[in-house]
């Protein structure tokens, strides 16, 4: 039997949930499950789907509270007749848990991140646990991740799968294009909000500059906080040499290209640009948070805490300053990479799902 799995994400902008949907959903493809997309938005992981043949359903335009929405995906899996639906990231998980609910198909939850991201609680989080927790299974990048639905009391089948390794470009950094070309780099990449620590992120690295003149800085992503990330790096007065460089296609080109990655997040799953840094092979200087723990086993990166900036500037210096100790950490980090392959991580989701059809429902 030829499964077919319905996945539904709101955007396919530069997130990580939507690098792996990108990566996977091919392969899939390719492994004869057929697995087809719900989307609202496109972004550049769009591209890829598309060359990967994967059959694309893009929701009319509407706000995201929006109730016909409901009525929307309600048709698209009526003409999928998916024997899965799975969802990736909050609105999904609502509505397309509720849709797979009312038609009667299996809902598998993707869970991204880990018990921070929703510590404020709200209705929409609790609305999202209740449906969690009716899931047929929910399917974690991280131990951090499940621990989070135990604490909620979820019965279901609980899995980890943890995020595939981005494919590593071949080009070489553009780094004459910032005129960086020459220059000894730091280097940083994520979403432009509040998990990821931004304020604390340019403090960190205008510290760092300031004890080494003759490094530059450069922050890669798009978010909402782009426009206060820019104040924040102008009142450095460094903004010379720290440079926002917006979403990039080459990131490990970068990376490879860089002495130090710096992660200064809050909170996080599986961390995605982290464990690209790793596979760079670049010296890795992360804010102490257990995902970064989880990841980052045997000495293979420098740790301090998220909310001190001095700290995390004082990693970033030791790496430079002690390259050769630096240079083993990475070595090490490199290795734990090595069995995060796409290949691997789509295979290890179809197994779930024809475990789960296999499998006499919980009530």
């Amino acid at each position: 039997m030829t499964l077919r799995i319905l996945h539904l994400i709101a955007s396919l902008g530069t997130g990580g949930a939507e690098r792996q949907v990108s990566l996977l959903l091919p392969l899939m493809q390719r492994n004869g499950t057929s697995a087809s997309l719900c989307y609202h938005t496109d972004g550049p992981n769009s591209d890829a789907l598309i060359a990967g043949d994967v059959p694309l359903h893009r929701l009319p335009p509407r706000a995201s509270h929006d109730p016909r929405l409901l009525t929307d995906i309600r048709y698209i899996v009526a003409q999928v007749k998916p024997h899965i639906i799975q969802t990736w990231l909050p609105q999904m998980d609502i509505l397309g848990g509720l849709v797979a609910h009312w038609m009667g198909v299996p809902h598998i939850l993707s869970e991204r991140s880990s018990a921070g991201m929703y510590a404020k609680g709200g209705w929409k989080n609790r609305f999202r646990v209740a449906i969690g927790k009716s899931a047929r299974a929910i399917i974690a990048n991280s131990d951090s991740g499940l621990d989070y639905w135990r604490s909620q009391g979820a019965q279901t089948q609980l899995h980890v799968v943890r995020n595939a390794l981005t494919p590593p470009s071949t080009e070489p950094a553009p780094l004459a294009q910032m005129g960086l070309e020459g220059r000894p780099l730091l280097i940083a990449a994520g979403r432009l909000s509040h998990e990821k620590n931004v304020a604390v992120l340019v403090k960190a690295i205008a510290g760092a500059l300031l004890k080494l003149p003759e490094h530059h800085g450069v922050i890669f992503g798009e978010g909402p906080e782009r426009e206060d990330t820019l104040a924040l790096i102008e009142a450095t007065g460094l903004s010379g040499r720290l440079h926002l460089g917006g979403h990039t296609s080459n990131l490990s080109g970068w990376l490879r290209a860089a002495d130090v990655f710096i992660s200064a997040s809050l909170m996080e799953g599986h961390p995605n640009v982290v464990i690209e840094a790793a596979a760079a092979g670049c010296p890795l200087v992360l804010s102490d948070i257990p995902a970064h723990r989880e990841f980052a086993v045997g000495d293979s990166a420098l740790f301090a805490p998220a909310a001190h900036p001095g700290l995390l500037a004082a990693a970033m210096v030791q790496s430079v300053e002690a390259r050769g100790q630096a240079l083993i950490r990475a070595a090490r980090a490199q290795a734990l990479t090595l069995p995060l392959s796409a290949q691997t991580a789509a295979q290890r989701y179809i197994d779930i799902y024809r475990s789960l059809l296999t499998e006499t429902p919980h009530s």
